[in-house]
């Protein structure tokens, strides 16, 4: 007897091969592998990578869908993988993507959607209740950011994380809660010098990142702000990370910004930018970053 109008497996892949999550034709092979091993249905596919790293797409089929978030930096992905009813096998999408990811270790957690018990009551009980009060208004949890700053860092560290981490500390902004955000930078937002945010806060971050555990390699990471003529309008943050020197990433990531604003036919008043280099040692990391505030 059905008890639950859907499935929804929520799986954690670790230790996958990096190149092949910062590969948006290979991802995408490796979905559409995975919903046709189960016979799925494709209606649609969407795939695009990220702004600094990663890929995220989705295969929507007859049945439901499959969807995927990845993360080389930390060699992990994150994929939802949800139907209809409760015949779906889902063990064959999950091994068929630990395979072709060359996930060294994954683990996944399945929720009932829609309980069809609970519906069944909330029906019920709906059909004698008085009319809903106007919902309250809700509270965002971030604020339109009004100020901004440039920060950056670099670090070795014993595993890719832990670089990343220090090259987080080396920027000042180490032991808050970063939220990662597209590239704009609201109108009016005023610059600010760097300054010591509240630990543990929820910030706001467009950023640039970049690990290697190849000794005497040297990597750089960069972002570069272009401000409006037009202070109604909104500011642009591009982001780009490389193997190479600081100076011509820093260049790349300035000319990404002017192309930005060239394509949304605005005049700049102002382009920033800032950048970190770092040659490993073992495991390092660098790090460029656009941290907005309220």
């Amino acid at each position: 007897m059905l008890k639950a109008l859907g499935r929804h497996l929520l799986v954690e892949f670790y230790g996958c091969d990096p190149t092949i999550l910062n590969d948006v034709d290979q991802i995408r092979k490796e979905m559409e592998g995975a919903a046709r091993r189960v016979s799925g249905t494709i209606l649609h596919m969407g795939f695009h990578p990220l702004n600094s790293h990663g890929v995220s797409g989705v295969v929507v089929i007859a049945e439901s869908h499959l969807a995927i978030h990845t993360w080389p930096e930390y060699e992990y992905a994150a994929a939802d993988l949800f139907t209809f009813g409760e015949e779906a096998d889902f063990s064959q999408i999950f091994d068929s993507l630990r395979e072709g990811l060359k996930a060294k270790f994954a683990s996944s957690t399945e929720v009932k959607r829609g309980d069809l018990g609970i519906l069944a009551k909330d029906a019920s009980r709906k059909a004698s209740a008085p009319a809903p009060k106007a919902p309250a208004r809700t509270v965002p949890l971030i604020k339109t950011p009004t100020q901004y700053f440039l920060a950056s860092g670099a670090s070795e560290g014993y595993t890719p994380l832990n670089a990343f981490d220090g090259a987080l500390l080396d920027a000042g902004i180490g032991n808050t809660n970063l939220v990662k955000m597209s590239s704009i930078v609201p109108p009016h937002c005023q610059q600010v010098a760097p300054f010591q945010l509240p630990p543990g806060a929820l910030v706001p971050v467009a950023y640039a990142s970049i690990t290697s555990d190849i000794p005497g390699e040297t990597i750089s990471a960069a972002i570069a702000v272009a401000l409006p003529n037009d202070l109604d309008h909104n500011g642009l943050i591009m982001e780009y990370s490389a193997k190479g020197h600081r100076e011509e990433i820093e260049e790349r990531v300035r000319q990404m910004a002017i192309e930005g604003m060239k394509v949304r036919g605005w005049e700049i008043r102002d382009l920033q930018s800032i950048a970190s280099e770092y040659t490993v040692k073992k495991v390092g990391a660098a790090f460029a970053a656009v941290v907005l505030w309220d």
